[in-house]
C-alpha cells in the first residue's frame, strides 16, 4: 500500500526536469510579451504551484504533523538542489576576467567574501562570487532542512562559514547585483538563459517550491473546538447549541485577546492532540520556510458559518490567525448541490463580520472559495452539478463585489468529466463572466499528470494553455446579450430540476441500484488498488454515501458506462424539447452562443464516445439476480436517448464530429483496451467464485491500469 511519503516523492519527480524549467520559461515569455505591449509586469508570476499531499487530512488518517513536515522539507530540498545546480552551471560558464573588465564594487565584495581561494580564480571575480552565493545557499539549506546539498560543489566547511540567507529574496538580491555588473560591462548576453531562468524561479518557488494546502472535514473541527471550549470551561455542550449560539460564542472568543484554549492541563483526546500537532508544525514551517509554504486551510463539507469560525479557532491556537490578520486563510469547500445553493447566504454573512473583513484585508482583499465537482455530481448528477457550480460562482462573485472583495475560486476538478474534468482551455473559458478577476486555482489529478507534465515541452504547452485561457476569460466580451442569458438561465433551471429528478429516481430511489453498482462494476477490485494512501471510503466501502468520488467515477469508467458524466441529461433535454417545438431551436442557440453550455454538451459528447454499452452489458451480467440486472436496461435506455438528443442539439450526425483528433486517437486506442475489459470480466468472475490465486490475482489490477490508460480521463 502506498504511504503518504511515497505520494510526496512521486510528485516531486516532475519538478526538476519538467515543471520548474517549463514554468520559468513560461514566466519569462509572459514578461517578454507584456514588455512588447508596453506593460510592466516585472514581478509577475503567471503560474504558481500548490499541492495538498501531506496536508490534506480529510478522510486520510495517515496524514499527520510528520507528513506535513516531510512534505514541506522534501519540496524545499528539491528547489534548493535546483538553485545550487543552477549556480554550478553559472560558475562554469561565467568566466569573465578582470584582465578585460572590472566588476562593480558589489560583485567585488561578494568575490572577496568567497572561500574559493584557488590561484586560478584570482582574476575571475564572478566565479568567486557564485561560489560565495552557493556557500550561503548550502548553509541555508543545512540550517532549514538539516541536510547538505547533494549538488553542492562547495565544501561543507566553506558553507558553514558563510552567513545564512534570511529568505529567497535576499538570495535574489545577490544575483541581481551580479547581473547589474555584467550588464554594465556590456555582457548582457551572459545574463540570459540559465541566469534569467534562475531569477524567475526564485520569484515563483522561493525556498518552499509549492504552497501546501491543508484540509480537514468540518465535523473534525467541530469535535476539536467543542473539546477545547469544554476544557477551558467556556462551554460544556457546544455541539448541542443551535447555529446562532455557536456563532456568538466563536466570535466572542476570536475577538478577545488571543489565548490558547489548549494550554489547560485537561487531558486531551487522541484526535485533538493529533490536530494540535499539525497546526503547531504549520506554524513552525511558516516561520522557517516563509509565509508562502502554507497559505490556505480548506474546510471539507462546509455547511454553515460556524464551520468557518471553528476553523479560525483552530488556526488561532498557534498564532496562524488573530483578531487583526490571518497568516493562513480560512477557505470553505462547498461540495453538494445543497451546499452550493446555501453558499451565498453563508458567505454573505461571513464576509460582513468586522473581524473577517480584517482577515481578508490582510490577504490583499482576496477571499478564496473552493468548489467541489465530485460530491455535487454524485449527489445530483452531471447537469445539476455543473449548473449549481455555475450559479454559485456568479452569485458569490456578486457578493464579493458588494463587499469590495475579490473572490478567488479554487476548482477541485478531477480527471474525468464526472469530477469536473475535460479539456482545460474550454473549462476555464466557459466560466461565468466576471468570476475570474485576476487569478484562478485548479487541481490536476494524479492519473493525468504524466500525460500533461511528464516532460518540460508537454508541461509548457499545458501550462501556457491554462494561462491563455484565464487571460481570455478575463478580457473577452460577452457575445450573447444579457436578456438572452436570462432566458437561457430560466430554461436551464427547469431542465436541471428535471435532470436531478431523473438522476435521483435511479440512484437513491431504485432499490436495486446499490446492488447493481457493487456487483456490475469492479468497485471492490478498484478499492484494493495501491493507487493512493487515502482509504476508498469515509465509512464502509459498501455504502454509497461514504464512498469517495474517485472510486465512484473510476468504477463506472472501468465498466464503460461512464455514468457520472451523462446520466439524466437525455431525459431532461427531451422533456424540454417535447414541451414546445421552439425549445430545440433555443437549445441550439445556447450551444452556439453560450460558452458554458457549449462546454457542457461537448463534455457529454466526449464521455458518450468513450462509453460502450455492449461491454457494459457484459458487466451487468455479473449481477446475481434479474431484478438487479434490470438497472442496466434503465441506464442503456437513457444512454441511447442522451446520444440522440445531444447530436440533435449540436446539429451533428455522429459523436466527436467537431473533434476529429480525439476521434482518430480513440479509433486507434479502443481495440486495445476493449480487449482488456473482457479479460477483466473473466478475472472478476473467477475472483468472485474464489478461483483466483497467486499471480492471477494481479491480472485484474493490470487490466484496470490498462483500461484507465486507454480512457485517460477516468478517475
Amino acid at each position: 500500500k502506498l504511504k503518504v511519503s511515497n505520494e510526496i516523492k512521486n510528485v516531486m519527480v516532475y519538478y526538476p526536469d519538467s515543471l520548474i524549467p517549463a514554468i520559468t520559461k513560461l514566466t519569462a515569455r509572459y514578461k517578454e510579451l507584456a514588455r512588447e505591449k508596453g506593460l510592466n509586469v516585472d514581478g509577475a508570476t503567471p503560474i504558481t504551484m500548490g499541492m495538498w499531499i501531506g496536508g490534506d487530512r480529510d478522510g486520510n488518517p495517515y496524514v499527520t504533523a510528520e507528513t506535513l513536515r516531510l512534505s514541506a522539507t522534501i519540496q524545499s530540498e528539491v528547489i534548493f538542489e535546483y538553485y545550487i545546480k543552477a549556480l554550478n552551471d553559472l560558475y562554469r560558464t561565467v568566466s569573465v576576467s578582470t584582465s578585460y573588465v572590472q566588476p562593480t564594487p558589489e560583485v567585488a565584495e561578494l568575490a572577496k567574501l568567497s572561500a574559493d581561494n584557488s590561484p586560478f580564480r584570482e582574476n575571475e571575480p564572478y566565479r568567486r562570487a557564485f561560489y560565495y552565493l552557493e556557500s550561503r545557499l548550502a548553509h541555508t539549506e543545512m540550517e532549514l532542512l538539516d541536510v547538505f546539498s547533494k549538488e553542492a560543489v562547495v565544501k561543507k566547511e566553506a558553507a558553514l562559514k558563510a552567513p545564512v540567507y534570511k529568505d529567497a529574496y535576499e538570495f535574489k538580491e545577490d544575483l541581481e547585483a551580479i547581473k547589474r555588473s555584467l550588464i554594465k560591462n556590456h555582457d548582457r548576453a551572459v545574463t540570459g538563459g540559465h541566469f534569467d531562468d534562475l531569477l524567475e524561479a526564485i520569484d515563483v518557488f522561493g525556498f518552499h517550491l509549492a504552497t501546501i494546502d491543508m484540509r480537514q472535514d468540518s465535523s473534525v473541527n467541530e469535535a476539536c473546538v467543542a473539546e477545547l471550549l469544554k476544557s477551558a470551561r467556556i462551554c460544556d455542550n457546544y455541539s448541542d447549541l443551535d447555529e446562532e449560539e455557536k456563532i456568538q460564542i466563536l466570535l466572542s472568543e476570536l475577538n478577545n485577546d488571543p489565548r490558547s484554549l489548549h494550554s489547560s492541563n485537561s487531558p486531551k483526546s487522541e484526535l485533538l492532540q493529533k490536530e494540535l500537532k499539525i497546526y503547531h508544525t504549520a506554524r513552525l514551517l511558516k516561520d522557517t520556510l516563509g509565509e508562502n509554504v502554507i497559505k490556505q486551510h480548506i474546510i471539507s463539507h462546509t455547511e454553515s458559518i460556524s464551520d468557518m469560525l471553528e476553523q479560525a479557532i483552530m488556526l488561532r491556537e498557534y498564532g496562524l490567525l488573530d483578531s487583526e490578520k490571518a497568516r493562513v486563510q480560512v477557505v470553505p469547500l462547498f461540495e453538494t448541490v445543497e451546499d452550493l445553493h446555501n453558499s451565498q447566504e453563508i458567505m454573505k454573512r461571513y464576509l460582513s463580520f468586522d473581524i473577517v473583513k480584517r482577515w481578508v484585508a490582510s490577504k490583499g482583499n482576496y477571499q478564496e472559495i473552493m468548489l467541489g465537482y465530485s460530491d455535487s455530481n454524485k449527489d445530483g448528477g452531471y447537469l445539476a452539478s455543473c449548473w449549481s457550480l455555475y450559479k454559485a460562482q456568479k452569485e458569490l462573485t456578486a457578493i464579493g463585489e458588494e463587499q469590495g472583495i475579490k473572490i478567488t475560486f479554487m476548482h477541485g476538478r478531477g480527471g474525468t468529466v464526472g469530477r469536473g474534468g475535460g479539456p482545460s482551455y474550454e473549462a476555464i473559458t466557459s466560466q461565468p463572466f466576471g468570476s475570474i478577476k485576476d487569478r484562478i486555482r485548479t487541481t490536476e489529478q494524479g492519473e493525468i499528470i504524466q500525460n500533461k507534465y511528464g516532460n518540460k515541452d508537454a508541461a509548457y504547452y499545458n501550462l501556457e494553455m491554462l494561462v491563455s485561457a484565464a487571460v481570455d476569460r478575463m478580457v473577452s466580451k460577452q457575445n450573447v446579450s444579457q436578456d438572452h442569458i436570462q432566458d437561457f438561465t430560466a430554461s436551464m433551471d427547469g431542465i436541471v430540476e428535471d435532470s436531478n429528478r431523473v438522476y435521483r429516481e435511479l440512484v437513491f430511489d431504485n432499490p436495486h441500484f446499490h446492488d447493481y453498482f457493487f456487483q456490475a462494476t469492479p468497485i471492490k477490485e478498484v478499492s484494493s488498488l495501491n493507487i493512493g494512501s487515502r482509504p476508498a471510503a469515509r465509512k464502509k466501502i459498501t455504502e454509497l454515501s461514504g464512498l469517495r468520488a474517485i472510486p465512484w467515477v473510476f468504477s463506472w469508467s472501468q465498466s464503460r458506462v461512464m455514468f457520472p458524466g451523462w446520466y439524466g441529461v437525455g431525459s431532461a433535454f427531451k422533456h424540454f424539447i417535447d414541451a414546445d417545438p421552439n425549445n430545440l431551436k433555443e437549445l441550439q442557440e445556447m450551444y452556439q452562443g453560450w460558452p458554458f453550455f457549449h462546454s457542457l454538451l461537448s463534455n457529454v459528447d466526449m464521455v458518450l464516445s468513450k462509453s460502450n454499452m455492449e461491454i457494459a452489458e457484459k458487466y451487468a451480467g455479473l449481477c446475481e439476480d434479474e431484478a438487479t440486472r434490470s438497472v442496466f436496461d434503465i441506464i442503456k435506455k437513457e444512454w441511447e436517448l442522451t446520444k440522440e438528443v445531444i447530436l440533435q442539439i449540436e446539429g451533428h450526425s455522429k459523436l466527436l464530429e467537431d473533434n476529429p483528433s480525439l476521434e482518430s486517437s480513440l479509433d486507434y486506442r479502443l481495440p486495445y483496451f476493449n480487449v482488456l475489459n473482457y479479460v477483466q470480466l473473466e478475472m472478476i468472475k473467477r475472483g468472485r467464485q474464489e478461483k483466483l490465486s497467486g499471480i492471477y490475482e494481479s491480472i485484474i489490477h493490470i487490466t484496470i491500469n490498462g483500461v484507465a490508460s486507454g480512457l485517460r480521463n477516468s478517475g
